[in-house]
């Protein structure tokens, strides 16, 4: 009866997707990736890697354990978001996690540009539009949604891990590190987990190489996990209270 009537006057009814922007509570800075710049590469690279966009909404998030909540915090406050971060138990693991949400059609349409769409997972594409002034602040995004600093068991030898289901993704992170920064890395790993997924992986297990990571990652400051910070300079026994990048 009602969209009978909505059509007899010419009225056009809203999509779902149009009622929920129009009615959503917090506003954030729409324009935000549309400026490129090292933070907006960094959050660019978290949401890639570890960051969902909604098929049917124009729904962005990002979701972290509790213990990294402050990086969540600080896109936050970076990108002027007004939504508080929400807080939840997971009932299978008991983790407590935090949520990053943005309700905006123009960071839809922008991520998408950089590769960033709905489903992602497995057909994530490189940012080819980022300048390359900015691409390691990616990389240092995507490693901390996706990567890992570690000591090898049983041997004297550190080693980062870069991980993703999108070889192509992998490959670009690949390329970038070997062919603009000068990296040593071997060809990156192929691994099928229990479930059959076939998993991409940039590997080190070189000391040199991995203090090499550290100083691209860290020397220009900008936005990081100071988590995956810190283990970097406890593994590498960079002494933090000397080291002026390091703010909690």
């Amino acid at each position: 009866m009602v969209e009978k009537t909505l059509r007899k006057y010419g009225i056009k009814k809203r999509t779902y997707t149009e009622s929920k922007q129009e009615g959503r509570k917090y506003s954030c800075d729409d324009d935000y990736f549309k400026v490129q710049s090292p933070n907006m590469a960094y959050i660019l690279g978290l949401i890639a890697s570890d960051g969902s966009v909604s098929k049917k909404e124009n729904l962005i998030a990002i979701q972290l354990l509790e213990s990294d909540k402050s990086i969540l915090e600080e896109i936050r406050k970076e990108t002027q978001s007004e939504r508080p971060l929400s807080m939840y138990t997971r009932k299978n693991t008991g983790h407590v996690v935090a949520t990053f949400r943005v309700w905006s059609k123009s960071w839809k349409d922008d991520l998408a540009h950089y590769g960033i769409v709905p489903n992602k997972t497995f057909i994530l594409k490189p940012p080819d539009l980022l300048k390359s002034e900015y691409r390691i602040d990616f990389i240092r995004g995507y490693f901390d949604g996706d990567g890992s600093i570690y000591q090898v068991p049983s041997q004297n030898k550190l080693g980062v891990d870069i991980i993703g289901a999108s070889k192509e993704m992998i490959e670009w992170i690949h390329n970038e590190l070997v062919n603009h920064y000068h990296l040593m890395l071997p060809r990156t790993v192929t691994e099928v987990l229990n479930n059959g997924t076939v998993m991409y992986k940039v590997r080190t297990n070189s000391k040199e190489e991995v203090k090499k990571i550290y100083e691209l990652f860290y020397s220009s400051g900008g936005l990081c996990m100071q988590r995956k910070k810190r283990k970097f300079e406890t593994l590498l026994n960079i002494p933090r209270d000397s080291n002026s990048l390091d703010e909690e």
